[in-house]
């Protein structure tokens, strides 16, 4: 049977297309920017305004994605046409060559390209079901005597000045801004959120041996973490399981199948609840007046 599924390509702009917040022009035009008053850099004027393509102008390439899957771009719209026997082998054929295509694309243009799917049908027209996520519910709850105390007490962290703690802190502090922010803007079950997350993992990780130290260059790394007052137990259980991670799988090193991505994405959590336990009992170590590690 054939199936015919369409897909969205992000961004649109690329293709003389509205995307929001851009101004949107083709190649070659002159751009002259908005009229500001430079005493108050007030807009008091516009400059070159988005020129969209021409309906003569719309994208229509079509191109082979392998003998059974044909595609054609129209637009941003990709329609894709596969012989499979059910709507399931339909998607699990085509969706591999399509990102595939997209990350070729990616390279050729310098832009990244990424795709929704948004319709999948036989090829008279009958409705599939797409597979989709659905979120349940976004939550976040707040406990404001908690918070306040909170802020009591980390503002005298403020004058605490150790060069190893500073790092640790922009180390997990970026970490947390890929995870709150690009990462988020992916499907959770797509490759680029899995490499957001291994990017994410690394960061932690960062922060960690900022302060343990790392066993590749580090010859304290063994003693490091016995000063704060961590045991072998805890070298063995917590911390060799997460730099195994990080030395296997798909973190520092590159690795050509997908198994350490999906092992990363599953266990971010242990690394970043290792470096949220090594920073805090740093900074403890720290306030009670303890030296700083070298």
């Amino acid at each position: 049977m054939k199936y015919r599924l369409i897909l969205q390509v992000k961004p649109p702009s690329p293709f003389g297309l509205p995307d929001e917040g851009k101004t949107v022009i083709p190649a070659g035009i002159d751009l002259e920017g908005d009229v500001l008053d430079t005493r108050t850099l007030t807009r008091v004027g516009y400059g070159t305004l988005s020129h969209y393509r021409g309906v003569d102008e719309a994208i229509r390439v079509p191109f082979p994605l392998s003998d059974s899957v044909g595609a054609e771009l129209r637009d941003n719209f990709l329609w894709i046409t596969c012989e499979a026997p059910d709507a399931r082998t339909a998607l699990s054929t085509a969706i591999p060559l399509v990102d595939r295509f997209l990350e070729h694309l990616t390279l050729s243009t310098g832009r990244l390209f990424s795709a929704d799917m948004i319709q999948l049908t036989t090829e008279d027209g009958a409705p599939q079901p797409l597979p989709r996520k659905v979120e349940l519910m976004s939550l976040t709850t707040y406990d404001l005597v908690s918070l306040a105390r909170t802020i009591e007490t980390t503002a005298d962290y403020v004058q605490m000045l150790d060069p190893l703690l500073d790092k640790a802190l922009e180390y997990y502090n970026f970490a947390l801004f890929l995870l709150e922010g690009p990462a988020t803007q992916a499907d959770r079950f797509s490759r680029i959120y899995a490499h957001a997350a291994s990017a994410v993992f690394l960061s932690f990780w960062k922060a960690t041996t900022t302060i343990i130290g790392d066993s590749s260059h580090d010859k304290d790394f063994n003693q490091r973490y016995q000063r704060l007052g961590f045991d072998r137990e805890f070298f063995t259980s917590r911390i060799e399981p997460v730099r195994r991670l990080r030395n296997n799988y798909d973190v520092a090193h590159y690795r050509v199948d997908d198994l350490g991505l999906q092992q990363v994405t599953q266990d971010l959590a242990l690394c970043r609840a290792l470096a949220e336990q090594v920073m805090t009992a740093y900074r403890n170590h720290l306030a009670a007046g303890g030296a700083p590690l070298p």
